[in-house]
């Protein structure tokens, strides 16, 4: 939120300035008259939702927005460069006034989610809570109820009244909330550059995490508070219908940052993976891009008809029995496969390119190493690395590991097969 720095707006014989004062003045600051456009827009400042109350008192026409935001914003860029703005980015209150879209059931973890509702994407539909136990009704991978606790609710069931009765969800039990605003950005000039890649760039205070996505023109900015539970995007809406679905595509892929922040918070770590259910268990392929995680998911379905469960990710936990458990999200690259279901996970097969089929062993270091590097969960800040290097090394003791060297032909999945029905036979 952006507020005024030791400057008032007032009316002199019905003119509108902005003039100093205290500090302001001691410095030789210079006051700007206005005109009314001007006025209306430092006058806006004082509300949380302030563009939205600009857009309203200028009575500003669903085509006029885009170009209104565009002039509003660069208005404040050249208040802030003269001084007159202070960004209270170190106090930042996230808004709790955009309206409730839903609750997401992600595992045991509870995501509630407020913004206009054509901001989310549909792949969010399948982990809309209706209570704490069911989700909305989706097109997703189902396992059978016999092997697996699912979360699948009965099909009759409307997606509307999954988000009317997900906001009964007890807020007890919310571990993160995520808004999406058209409101102005705060300014975290001051803050760390941690990292830069051309598709994000993250800064930090001593209070919260500043997002910002260069191949995403519509998301302005995320402000992440350092432990998870909080998050506000900051968008502009597209009006052309097109555009509308590439922000709904870029947010779905935003969030997922802050997502996996709060799950690493809360004990649950990502892995990047291609998963199949075979004897009551979800087992993980993974590998570098292009190693065929995928393809041998699919293998496995061909040869021994084992559901897919998520073509690129997992989300894993451990338990208090001593095992490892698995957690679909909504997140699955672009092979569409994914679950609203947990399960126990058996083990990860970490894939080589060869032209023979062969199943190695490897050292407890190794296991550990490997499972580290494949972990998508943030690693920003060495606390970050060590608590998933921590997870690797005790998730490791209880999972079944093999590295398989393989080519893309049926006998490789016969291979790795043999090996799991070996390890699973001997516990």
């Amino acid at each position: 939120m952006m507020t005024t720095k030791n400057f008032l707006l007032t009316t002199l014989h019905d003119i509108p300035f902005l003039l100093p004062y205290g500090q302001a003045v001691a410095t030789f600051s210079r006051g700007f008259q206005l005109n009314e456009t001007g006025a209306l827009i430092v006058e806006s400042l004082e509300h949380e939702d302030s563009f939205a109350w600009y857009a309203k008192k200028s009575g500003l026409t669903p085509e006029e927005m885009v170009e209104a935001r565009e002039e509003y914003d660069a208005f404040l860029r050249q208040l802030a460069a003269s001084g007159c703005l202070l960004a209270n980015g170190h106090t930042f209150h996230f808004p709790d006034a955009e309206p409730f879209y839903g609750t997401l059931k992600i595992g045991p973890l509870s995501v509630q989610m407020r913004g206009n509702a054509d901001f989310f994407s549909r792949e969010f539909i399948p982990f809309l809570a209706i209570n704490n136990l069911e989700c909305a009704e989706a097109d997703v991978t189902s396992f059978p109820e016999s092997r697996i606790e699912s979360t699948l609710p009965d099909r009759k069931r409307k997606n509307a009244s999954s988000r009317e009765n997900s906001e009964k969800v007890s807020l007890e039990s919310i571990d993160q909330t995520i808004t999406v605003t058209e409101a102005y950005l705060p300014d975290y000039t001051g803050s760390t550059l941690l990292l830069q890649t051309s598709d994000l760039e993250l800064f930090a205070d001593e209070n919260q995490y500043y997002l910002r996505f260069p191949a995403m023109q519509n998301i302005r900015l995320a402000v992440l508070s350092q432990d998870g539970s909080k998050v506000c995007y900051f968008v502009t809406r597209p009006f052309e219908k097109e555009r509308l679905r590439a922000l709904q595509e870029d947010l779905f892929h935003a969030i997922r940052h802050a997502f996996l922040l709060m799950a690493q918070q809360k004990g649950f770590f990502a892995l990047h993976s291609a998963t199949i259910l075979y004897r009551d268990r979800v087992w993980a392929f993974s590998g570098p891009s292009g190693t065929g995680k995928s393809t041998h998911a699919n293998l496995w379905k061909q040869e021994f008809q084992a559901p897919l469960v998520n073509g690129d990710l997992s989300l894993l936990s451990l338990a208090d029995d001593g095992s490892v458990l698995f957690h679909g999200m909504p997140w699955c690259g672009t092979s569409g496969i994914t679950t609203n279901a947990s399960a126990p996970f058996g083990g990860i097969v970490f894939l080589k390119q060869a032209p023979e089929n062969r199943v190695e062993a490897l050292p407890p270091e190794q296991e550990a190493l490997r499972l580290l590097n494949r972990l998508i969960s943030p690693v920003w800040t060495p606390q970050m690395l060590q608590a998933n290097a921590a997870f690797a090394e005790e998730a490791v003791k209880r999972l079944g590991i093999w590295r398989l060297s393989c080519n893309m032909e049926p006998e490789a999945a016969h291979v790795i097969k043999e090996a799991i029905d070996s390890y699973l036979n001997g516990r």
